[in-house]
């Protein structure tokens, strides 16, 4: 049983400081004997202590939000507002079934001392009253929801919180975490992890941010609401989180959904730079390129709403990864992509530069295969008229293509040769215009067909 040095030594734990004055006079009026008066003093300040919880989780949580209003009313009303607080705060999973019993607990004990009934109270039910009071509730920084999320942010300066960068780790270990929370702690959990993304703690910031990409990665409806408009709105003119915002949208898209003007402006600078700024280490598959970030938004959002709200974006990344594997493979339904991506390779193909000749000489093996499904035959045809022009100027990597006829790119040369041999009037009019003198016959012998 809590005796009267423990009492004391209890105010220390208050975290709401208002509340001591309280408890210290409900402790004088316990060593006074008037336990009636500790009972109601603990009461008043519990009750007060749970609406000021409550009045500040109201800011960030909507159904929070809803009930202090209605309790604020009833206080101006003067009517009873505890029961049907704790009533409310239990429906909406704000305090556990362990905590509101022991709120009824404390408020039969209240009624019994404040009332005339002839019971009188014990020295037993004032300590445990004040006990309880502090122990349960004062002591606690605020309600259920962000105790919980407090404890877990506490955890994030943790070296081994994750222990790869695999997101699909990520994911499973963030919905881990989640497991214990309530969504009504979302919003405040959203608003802490960003506000911790800064830390002068590289593990705490590095955690926090894998966090969040984790968290956006679970594609809950709620938990994208909250990222777009506690990260991507609010910091969307903040470079230092620029990174952050690409990964967290190639994570899960829905994110760059549903901005206002003023937004959708700063987001298209964010990915614009996420283009011209990316790192040649990183790699395709991982969530700050922007090709993987592409391919998730044409997966998710759809090729219309991309090419209306970020145009620049898509372009810029299907031109500047033209000859990546990954890149083309999300070619097959853009047909405004496709043919931006198709042109592009028509003026490298026979470019009069060397290096950007030579560049295309180079990269095309490594994406023949895919050309069947994203070319016609006729295309096929240019490209190789193309290069053998660029050959005649002198391009060394385009001259080793035709040389051994296109031997290094099987499915461009036999589009070619299948076009040759279906419209062989158009095709011997390329041939023409881009080497005077040869026809179609010659061309495709020299430069197309095996040696017997």
């Amino acid at each position: 049983m809590t005796g009267l040095s423990d009492m004391e030594e209890l105010l220390g734990r208050i975290e709401n400081k208002a509340m001591v004055d309280y408890m210290r006079e409900a402790i004088g009026c316990y060593h006074a004997g008037a336990y009636r008066g500790c009972i109601v003093l603990s009461y008043i300040a519990l009750f007060d202590d749970i609406g000021e919880k409550l009045h500040e989780l109201a800011k960030m949580n909507k159904t929070a939000r809803t009930i202090s209003k209605d309790v604020k009313q009833r206080q101006e009303d003067q009517q009873v507002f505890e029961t049907y607080m704790v009533d409310q705060l239990k429906a909406a999973k704000l305090l556990t079934e362990p905590e509101a019993s022991m709120l009824e607990q404390v408020r039969v004990c209240r009624n019994k001392a404040a009332h005339p009934s002839g019971v009188h109270a014990s020295p037993e039910e004032a300590r445990f009253v004040f006990f309880e009071v502090i122990d349960k509730f004062l002591s606690k920084p605020l309600l259920l929801t962000t105790q919980a999320v407090d404890a877990l942010m506490g955890r994030l300066g943790n070296t081994n919180f994750f222990p790869s960068n695999d997101i699909t780790e990520t994911k499973d270990i963030v919905q881990n975490e989640l497991a214990g929370l309530h969504a009504a702690a979302f919003p405040y959990l959203t608003e802490k992890l960003v506000g911790a993304c800064n830390e002068s703690s590289k593990d705490v910031a590095r955690n926090t941010r894998r966090f969040l990409v984790g968290l956006s990665y679970l594609q809950q409806d709620d938990l994208t609401d909250h990222i777009r408009k506690r990260l991507v709105k609010e910091k969307a003119d903040d470079t230092d989180f620029s990174n952050l915002i690409v990964r967290v949208a190639s994570a899960n898209p829905r994110v760059l959904d549903g901005h206002d003007k003023t937004t959708l402006l700063r987001l298209r600078s964010v990915l614009d730079s996420a283009v011209e700024d990316v790192k040649p280490s990183v790699a395709v598959t991982q969530l700050s390129h922007p090709v993987y970030l592409l391919g998730a938004m044409l997966d998710i959002l759809g090729t219309k709403k991309v090419l209306n709200y970020f145009k620049d974006f898509a372009e810029g990344t299907a031109l500047k990864y033209r000859y990546s594997g990954t890149l083309v493979q999300l070619l097959n339904d853009p047909v405004e992509l496709k043919n931006l991506w198709l042109s592009s390779l028509k003026e490298d193909a026979g470019s009069s530069t060397f290096d950007t000749a030579n560049r295309f000489a180079s990269n095309l093996p490594d994406i023949d295969e895919l050309l069947p499904n994203l070319i016609k035959p006729k295309d096929a045809f240019e490209l190789v008229v193309a290069v053998c022009r660029a050959a005649d100027w002198g391009a060394f990597l385009s001259q080793g293509l035709r040389s051994n006829r296109f031997s290094a790119v099987p499915k461009l040369r036999d589009m070619a040769i299948q076009y040759s041999e279906k419209d062989p009037k158009s095709a011997d009019k390329m041939v023409k215009g881009a080497q005077p003198g040869k026809d179609l016959d010659e061309f495709v012998d020299d430069f197309l067909k095996n040696e017997d």
